[in-house]
């Protein structure tokens, strides 16, 4: 169905289809990030991945690299994916479940959204007619893909966390996941070898991101603060979080003691 979408509802106006990695970055999280929290060796995240592509029509891939529109899995899907990075949290790093191996590739589902003012018109052709689609969640008909899950739940991320509605279904699977990613890398992980170079990369000479330092959890936890219902209390109440003002932030946790708390559960 994806290359039945097109943004004109005239056939003569049908652009060709086209072939994009979907997932390309975000500086909020590094490699090492994703490839830990994702059971992957260090070194292994591949973004030209096929699992990583999606093939539409021209017009239809500008407007997903735009983030004009997203790729939303399913609710039981996102469920899954939770449940997955838990695991990967509560785990040793040498038995971290593979995402690619718990989420085989092949066809998964998901729903068309748009969190800008103006939604895109899209159109769905059904033989030689056209049938306009609002892009309003989750009354769109399910799409078919290739791309992997959390590929699209990536590429989706940065919008996602912009949303208004809090209470859309999808919020709260994306805002645990991606807080994950955000603070829980152990460090044995990053001074792993990278499984391309070989060589040891230590804390200093990372080219990833660290977050080692007081100054960076603030910032962290900043972010987590303005994602407004994803607090750790909120993600894991099981783990017992108390505020500590020896470090002279009152009220201030840090992501990273909260995330190796959580991990040694």
């Amino acid at each position: 169905m994806a290359d039945a979408l097109s943004t004109s509802p005239l056939v003569e106006n049908l652009q060709p289809v086209q072939t994009i990695c979907l997932f390309t970055d975000n500086p909020r999280y590094s490699a090492t990030n994703l490839e830990y929290s994702w059971g992957l060796e260090k070194g292994k995240l591949d973004l030209s991945s096929k699992l990583n592509q999606v093939s539409v029509r021209a017009d239809v891939a500008q407007l997903l690299m735009n983030n004009e529109i997203m790729l939303i899995p399913t609710s039981e899907m996102l469920d899954k994916m939770v449940e997955y990075t838990d695991s990967v949290i509560a785990s040793k790093l040498d038995q971290r479940p593979r995402c690619f191996e718990v989420f085989p590739p092949g066809k998964y589902e998901y729903r068309l959204f748009s969190v800008i003012d103006q939604a895109p018109s899209l159109f769905v052709q059904h033989s030689a007619s056209f049938d306009r689609l609002d892009c309003v969640y989750p009354d769109l008909p399910l799409l078919t893909l290739d791309v992997h899950p959390f590929f699209a739940m990536m590429h989706s991320a940065r919008a996602v966390l912009k949303v208004e509605n809090r209470g859309l279904s999808f919020y709260e699977p994306f805002s645990i996941m991606l807080t994950m990613y955000a603070i829980a890398t152990p460090v044995a992980f990053r001074q792993h070898p990278s499984s391309d170079s070989g060589s040891v990369s230590s804390v200093e000479s990372d080219d990833t991101e660290y977050y080692g330092g007081e100054e960076e959890d603030r910032k962290i936890y900043c972010w987590l603060e303005s994602t407004k219902g994803c607090s750790p209390l909120d993600l894991h109440p099981e783990v017992k979080v108390t505020f500590d003002e020896a470090d002279g932030y009152k009220g201030y946790v840090s992501p990273r003691s909260y995330a190796l708390e959580t991990i040694s559960q």
